[in-house]
């Protein structure tokens, strides 16, 4: 019975605890509701996982998204080394969509999926699923991610990006 209160305590202050908006305390947030282009320079590495037998690199590469009122579309564009001891550079191209909360800290948050394709040998479909960070400063942002891609990869980048 404790365990059970504990845990249903754990779940309420949850909110609380992340800074998101409680429509029972404060007034809402400032939802204009107004369409912005949203462009991104990514920079950071892809990491294999551990026993993938895989190698990793350095990515870099660009994305340019749409704002909806709290949903992110995009196209993002990134090359990295996906063939380890080769100097070839593979480009990954994933058309994204993200849910976007804003907390109470001036952060924006986002939970990001993007499909696409890689190439490697040769094209192969391609996958991504990524949590995030956004640092508004007026019309610019500083932004972090981290990614769960397909082939046991795991995505760590940090962007600079525009807002217009």
């Amino acid at each position: 019975m404790r365990r059970a209160l504990l845990a249903l305590l754990v779940l309420a202050a949850a909110p609380a605890a992340a800074g998101a908006y409680d429509p029972f305390e404060e007034d809402p947030p400032d939802e204009a509701g107004e369409t912005r282009v949203l462009v991104t320079g990514w920079g950071g590495g892809l990491v294999a996982l551990p026993g993938s037998g895989r190698g990793g690199g350095g990515l870099a590469g660009g994305e340019v998204t749409l704002r909806l009122r709290s949903m992110d579309l995009g196209v993002q564009a990134v090359t990295t080394w996906l063939e380890p001891g080769t100097d070839r550079l593979s480009p990954i191209l994933l058309l994204r969509t993200g849910q976007r909360f804003e907390t109470r800290r001036g952060l924006e948050a986002s939970l990001t999926l993007g499909l696409g394709a890689a190439r490697r040998q040769a094209w192969q479909a391609w996958f991504q699923l990524a949590v995030g960070a956004r640092v508004p400063l007026g019309p610019l942002f500083v932004a972090a991610e981290l990614a769960f891609e397909q082939a046991d990869y795991l995505r760590l980048a940090g962007g600079l990006g525009a807002s217009f």
